[in-house]
This record gives structure tokens, C-alpha cells and sequence, in this order.
């Protein structure tokens, strides 16, 4: 990840954490984010924290279609980490309904981690559909990285494995998107291609994994990101990487 792009999700993550965590007053709902126990969930009203010229949105598994919330007990987080590590994890909506969950947990294991709560306390409440939450979590002690995480839940089924980063940028997006595989010491490129996207509104770079050559065996991929942000008065430069590291989700475990 480039140095502009560790400060920008630096700087997104901290304010957002800190305005969460201390920025809240003594709830008038239950529905109001306030601690839950093992975590901090609810309806919030902080403004979310942005304004980069592209903006890391959240990076999600696309593994099945969900059943509707008011027949799902529990949701679980997943994600795969090559090593323990500690990580801030933060699950939002994109429907601008201000939902915000954020468990206490921050140090994680070697392996797939999860991390279970209700649907019965907020998000079944509000509503939101299971399809409509973005999580992001973030890990490493000096340089930041996201990491991909799946959401999980009983009547689930696995059907693909599509790893996917949401982004928005402020301007008009002209970006070339390649995804890299390392062997041995260098990156090989999978494929390539250009996306054209508008202002001010969230889209999806994703890859489906488990074909080709190189995606079946697992091991460290790259998402790049190269062009430019076309804005009224000038154009910015996108020059973005992210490193992650993939595990076949359909292995017996």
C-alpha cells in the first residue's frame, strides 16, 4: 500500500474509531451504539470520516447469498490472517442507516479468526440485510492493510470466492485495475483491466479466486490500482496497492 494511502485509511480508522468510542452520550434507544458486552454496536451519528481522493470503503469475501435477516440468529466475521496479529475491525452499512459494530477484540490468532453477535439486538431492529453490511478490518502494527473478511450465517451456503475492495473516489475514476500473484520473490500478473467510474459513488474492484493457473493454490495476492481522478479544477494521481493473502473458504477445515 502506498505511504498516502497507509495515512489516508490511518487517519480514517482513528478518527472514526476515536469519535465512536468517546463521541457518544448516554443512549436514548436501545437501538443507540453503546457496549454490548464484547463489542460496541448500534445506530451512530458520527460523519464518517474521508475526503481522500480515492477512499477505502471496506474489502469483503463474496461467498453466498443470505436468507433474510429476520431468520438469521447470529452473524459471524471471518477472516484469514497468515500470522496472529492485531486488527481493528469496524462493520458498517451502505444504506446510510448509521449502523455501526466494533468488537473489543484487537489481538487475533494465526488461521481463520471469527467473531460472532446477535441480529436480534440492532440489526434486526432497524432492519438491515446481512448483503447490506461492509466490513473493514485493518491489521499490522506499523503498516496498516486490509484485510478481506467473509460474514456468515446459519442457512448460508458457500457458492464462490470473490474478494472485493468498495471504494469511492471524489472526482471521476479512471482507473486500470491489475491483481498480481507472488511467486517466489516477484509479483506475476493474473489480469487487467480499466474501470470508469462517477463521482461520489461507491463501486466494487473484485476477482473471482479458485481458477486459472495461478488464483487455485493459496498464497499472496496484490490488488493494484493505476490512473487518475478527474475533479472540476485538477487531476489527482491513484497510484494504490493492497497485499492479502488467499485461502481456498471451500477446504475442509
Amino acid at each position: 500500500m502506498t505511504q498516502a494511502k497507509v495515512r489516508h485509511v490511518i487517519i480514517a480508522i482513528s478518527c472514526f474509531w476515536l469519535s465512536i468510542q468517546f463521541g457518544y452520550t448516554q443512549p436514548k434507544s436501545e437501538l443507540e451504539y453503546l457496549d454490548r458486552g464484547d463489542r460496541m454496536e448500534g445506530v451512530n451519528d458520527t460523519t464518517r470520516v474521508g475526503g481522500a481522493y480515492i477512499d477505502l470503503l471496506g474489502a469483503y469475501i463474496d461467498w453466498a447469498d443470505y436468507p433474510p435477516i429476520d431468520s438469521i440468529k447470529t452473524v459471524q466475521l471471518k477472516f484469514y490472517l497468515p500470522d496472529g496479529a492485531p486488527a481493528v475491525i469496524i462493520v458498517r452499512d451502505l444504506k446510510n442507516k448509521n449502523y455501526c459494530m466494533i468488537p473489543k477484540q484487537t489481538q487475533w490468532s494465526r488461521g481463520w479468526n471469527v467473531f460472532t453477535w446477535p441480529t436480534d439486538e440492532v440489526l434486526r431492529k432497524i432492519p438491515i440485510q446481512i448483503q447490506e453490511l461492509m466490513p473493514i478490518v485493518i491489521t499490522g502494527s506499523t503498516t496498516k492493510v486490509p484485510v478481506p473478511a467473509l460474514l456468515a450465517c446459519d442457512g448460508a451456503r458457500p457458492q464462490r470466492q470473490n474478494y472485493a475492495y468498495v471504494f469511492s473516489a471524489s472526482g471521476r475514476a479512471n482507473i486500470i485495475v491489475t491483481w498480481l500473484k507472488k511467486m517466489e520473490k516477484n509479483f506475476v500478473e493474473l489480469e487487467s483491466y480499466t474501470l470508469n467510474e462517477p463521482s461520489d459513488r461507491p463501486f466494487v474492484v473484485d476477482r473471482e479466486f479458485g481458477r486459472g493457473v495461478y488464483a487455485d493454490a493459496e498464497g499472496e495476492f496484490r490488488l493494484q490500482l493505476r490512473g487518475k481522478v478527474i475533479k472540476p479544477t485538477r487531476i489527482e494521481p491513484v497510484n494504490e496497492e493492497y497485499d492479502f493473502h488467499y485461502k481456498n473458504i471451500f477446504e475442509k477445515k
